[in-house]
């Protein structure tokens, strides 16, 4: 492994705990608001295949260029809001420009063209639209998420259909207090959903995520060990404890339980993969990483982690793949331009011989 394929790794281990910090930040974003005049605000509703009620707390992004640069969460109907007034000013001038169907800026139709909303919930692929669209038609109906695997993947607990009927309206109001962007009421409804069922795994991880977005490790990690001891064949409450000892640099708790996960469903989780590659990555177990890095890409058809591009090329370059590494790299920046590693991945590009 050479010197300069090391140096250029601890760069993105540097950003780790940045992306994940991203990640869990869920409830980054602003509550739903009424538009003011240069405001606009989009409204859809998140729901699994078949027509299921999502009844998860699902993410709802504003991603721009491979940042996630801010968040809101779903209700218990799977309704959320989300006010496109935080945008800057130039796409909120864009969107009451579309409205008045008057002339849109070039800087401001390069941000409504690189920039979604997408609801994502681990196991399942995202569903996106780009602002542009969004911003023609405030409504976006019903984003419909279809699972990544098998039908009969570990995506969601066993123990769900036999909650209790109050712990599951104190579940129902920890999802509708998080889209309001209330947090603690939020967080104190899960916690009495779940102390109400103990065998409540759903309610356990709703509870480590919002426990996660806000700082309290401590207390994550143990709501995702009771998740797990409700329901060990639940995938998420691994990963999510995976995504904690990575931000926290413990890399072989990250490899033990990422590889729970895969080892559940090895068809339905990037997340756990790039997690996995990456605590391989710095351990310096190159083969492992590069397992982790190639069934990553495979898993993730939507893009949705695309440091797994950036970390495989880093991999070949250092094996001397240099067309490899190259192609990587410009896989990563077209997904992400705006990615944590975006400004290291173009010096790789630069340092990388030509056509080769």
């Amino acid at each position: 492994m050479s010197r300069s394929w090391w140096r250029f790794a601890l760069l993105l281990f540097s950003t780790a705990a940045c992306i994940l910090a991203q990640r869990g930040r869920g409830g980054g974003g602003s509550s739903p608001v009424s538009p003011g005049p240069a405001e606009l605000v989009v409204r859809g509703t998140v729901t699994l295949a078949g027509g299921m009620p999502a009844e998860r707390l699902i993410r709802v992004d504003r991603n721009c260029g491979g940042r996630t640069v801010n968040s809101v969460y779903a209700d218990s109907k799977g309704k959320f809001s989300f006010d496109l007034g935080v945008l800057d000013t130039d796409l909120r001038s864009a969107g009451a420009a579309i409205s008045n169907a008057g002339p849109i800026t070039v800087a401001s139709q390069n941000t409504l063209k690189t920039c979604v909303i997408r609801a994502s919930l681990l196991g399942y692929h995202p569903q996106a639209i780009s602002l542009e669209q969004a911003a023609k038609k405030p409504n976006l109906g019903d984003l419909v998420l279809e699972p990544i695997g098998k039908p009969a993947a570990p995506l969601l607990s066993v123990t769900d259909s036999d909650v209790p009927k109050n712990a599951k309206k104190d579940f129902d109001k920890g999802l509708d207090e998080a889209a309001k962007a209330k947090w603690q009421d939020a967080i104190s409804a899960f916690e009495k959903a779940a102390s109400g069922y103990k065998k409540f795994a759903t309610a356990w991880v709703s509870l480590g995520m919002l426990q996660t977005a806000r700082g309290d490790a401590a207390g994550a990690r143990k709501s995702f060990a009771q998740a797990i001891a409700a329901d060990d064949q639940f995938a998420a409450p691994y990963i999510e404890l995976a995504a904690i000892e990575a931000g926290a640099g413990d890399w072989g708790k990250t490899i033990e339980y990422s590889n729970k996960a895969i080892a559940l469903d090895p068809d339905s989780f990037a997340l756990a993969y790039y997690l996995n590659a990456m605590a391989n990555v710095r351990l310096v177990n190159a083969d492992a990483a590069d397992k982790s890095a190639t069934a990553g890409l495979h898993v993730d058809q939507d893009h949705e982690y695309p440091d797994i591009a950036y970390i495989q090329g880093l991999l070949l370059a250092s094996k001397g793949d240099q067309k490899g590494a190259r192609k990587q790299f410009e896989d990563y920046l077209a997904i992400a331009p705006n990615g944590v590693n975006a400004a290291v991945a173009k010096q790789q590009l630069a340092e990388l011989p030509p056509g080769k």
